[in-house]
């Protein structure tokens, strides 16, 4: 199926990066598994009706982000206060078209990003994202328990894998249980990564229940520090999500020794009943 038409508001520097932040503010709006910023005037609604909609959504990125520090890829460095009033309305009318020709609210964010991207692009910048009728099938296949370490390493892309394992343990154990889940990813592209951050927390996972590193999932390995010795040890996770891009020549990247992609402590050992902390 061909992807969706979209077009964004011209008046902005980094123009695609302004209408992904304001689609994902939307979205927040709308999905009631997701925390809220404690301000509750930093919305996309309050912004978007608010006398100066520019300023409103600056501040809704700015309080979003200071309430989720992993947002600084998707919401680091917007400037949507520099928005004309012709350019609010043709950023607003690009996000209501969004929601109308991109119906799965899941993949919402990743589907608009990867429309208003040219194929050849987003290709080469290795950002593949896997549908999510795919992505809930392998979870389902997979089924992930609650307390398992769940891990897509083969190039995460936007999280898709990672959020159906989460949405599957939800439907099958519950919200209590699911919480005890930690995902972690790897992906090559920063995009990728943080529109995986940014789907992971919009659709209900704590920040300390997930860590997705930009590296090479391949050749670089998952580490953590324990916490009585200090010393960096490698993760191995309980269980394994891929749909890797199987077209990348592996051979062609440069030659380089592997890499530890550290997990913080925050996520290593955070006090989940469900949960006992990885033995790392």
């Amino acid at each position: 199926m061909a992807a969706p038409k979209l077009t964004v508001a011209s008046g902005l520097p980094d123009a695609t990066r302004h209408l992904i932040a304001a689609l994902w503010l939307h979205e927040l709006d709308q999905d009631h598994t997701a925390a809220q910023p404690p301000d509750p005037t930093a919305t996309y609604t309050a912004a978007t009706s608010s006398p100066d909609p520019a300023r409103g959504l600056q501040h809704a990125a700015r309080a979003c982000l200071d309430t989720w520090p992993d947002l600084e890829g998707l919401l680091g460095g917007l400037h949507f206060e520099q928005a004309t009033p012709h350019t609010v309305r043709e950023l607003t009318r690009a996000v209501t078209t969004a929601t109308r020709l991109l119906r799965t609210d899941l993949t919402r964010i990743p589907d608009a990003y990867q429309a208003l991207r040219h194929r050849h692009d987003t290709a080469r910048a290795g950002a593949f994202f896997t549908p999510i009728d795919l992505a809930e099938l392998l979870a389902e296949i997979n089924a992930p328990q609650p307390g398992d370490w769940v891990a897509d390493l083969a190039g995460c892309g936007a999280g898709t894998l990672l959020l159906a394992a989460l949405r599957r343990t939800r439907r099958v154990h519950g919200p209590d249980l699911a919480a005890s889940l930690t995902l972690l990813g790897i992906d090559l592209a920063p995009t990728a990564c943080a529109l995986a951050r940014a789907q992971l927390l919009l659709h209900g996972a704590h920040p300390d229940q997930f860590h997705i590193a930009c590296g090479d999932g391949l050749h670089d390995r998952l580490i953590g520090r324990d916490r009585d010795s200090g010393q960096l040890r490698e993760i191995v996770p309980d269980r394994h999500l891929a749909n890797p891009p199987f077209g990348t020549k592996v051979a062609t990247r440069p030659a380089r020794a592997p890499q530890g992609l550290e997990i913080p402590q925050r996520v290593l050992y955070r006090p989940i009943a469900a949960r006992t902390p990885h033995p790392a």
